[in-house]
């Protein structure tokens, strides 16, 4: 789980994980019941040790900072394994377990197609084990629930989790379709902007923007996901020669990047 930037203090949403207990009644059930009081932050909530068991599902820290949906596999005293939603996996302290809860309105941050990068965004809608987000760049897109994270409690004193296996790419290579936009390898090691136009077995034939087109293993894609500031080699005006370069703005699949010829 790749790490990036710490988010700005005024977009850490209020995640309201419910208790684990019976829910109380509310005003509608009776008329001399008073509407509850606001409930704790979600991360003050008490977390019985002796209630989770193996197969529960869970929102778990990887960083300290984040936390991500998994679910337990195995209970070691006070510490339990986790495989996480997106591939990776690692022992994780009990007490650091909070119930699942995925909310319309809610505040988080959400990989596009499974890649390395985390976008800021709200959940819009849910249907099973997808939600819809609106990222708060632009642009909605329907995503799997281990595509998202959390933001922790500034003073949580959590070291997150002793990881054991990381393999989230593995989610995005289950996912990859025809039509996917990826970075795939061609010559001398670089990857090079193309479209997944058949799969078999462990390999993509991928046609290359350029015109050109190979049978790549999938374990060497990436997908296609350009931001603004990233290092790349750009075509000079399409002469054939490759220079450094910055990209500095994006226009659907066209990107705008500051090049620096030799």
């Amino acid at each position: 789980m790749p790490s990036s930037n710490l988010p700005d203090p005024d977009r850490i949403p209020d995640m309201t994980l419910p208790d684990r207990g019976k829910s109380p009644p509310t005003s509608g059930d009776s008329p001399n019941i008073k509407p509850p009081a606001k409930a704790p932050a979600p991360w003050d909530l008490p977390t019985s040790v002796d209630g989770w068991k193996i197969g529960d599902r869970v929102l778990a820290p990887w960083e300290p900072m984040f936390c991500y949906v998994g679910t337990i596999q195995e209970i070691n005293k006070l510490n339990v394994m986790i495989q996480f939603d997106d591939g990776d996996a690692g022992w994780v302290a009990i007490d650091q377990l909070r119930a699942v809860s995925v909310e319309r309105g809610q505040k988080m941050s959400s990989r596009r197609k499974m890649g390395a990068l985390f976008y800021p965004g709200e959940i819009q809608d849910i249907r099973g084990d997808e939600v819809l987000v609106a990222f708060d760049d632009g642009g909605e897109d329907w995503t799997r629930i281990a595509a998202l994270r959390f933001y922790r409690a500034e003073d949580d004193d959590t070291q997150g989790a002793r990881p054991t296996k990381v393999a989230s790419n593995q989610v995005f290579l289950d996912s990859l379709r025809k039509g996917d936009r990826v970075w795939a390898p061609w010559v001398g090691g670089a990857l090079f902007v193309g479209t997944v136009h058949d799969l078999r077995d462990d390999q993509a034939h991928v046609h290359f923007d350029d015109g050109d087109q190979s049978w790549v293993d999938v374990t060497h894609l990436l997908p296609f996901e350009p931001t603004v500031g990233m290092g790349v080699m750009s075509n000079w005006r399409m002469g054939g020669q490759y220079y450094s370069g910055v990209v500095t703005e994006i226009n659907g699949s066209q990107l705008q990047s500051i090049a620096h010829p030799l």
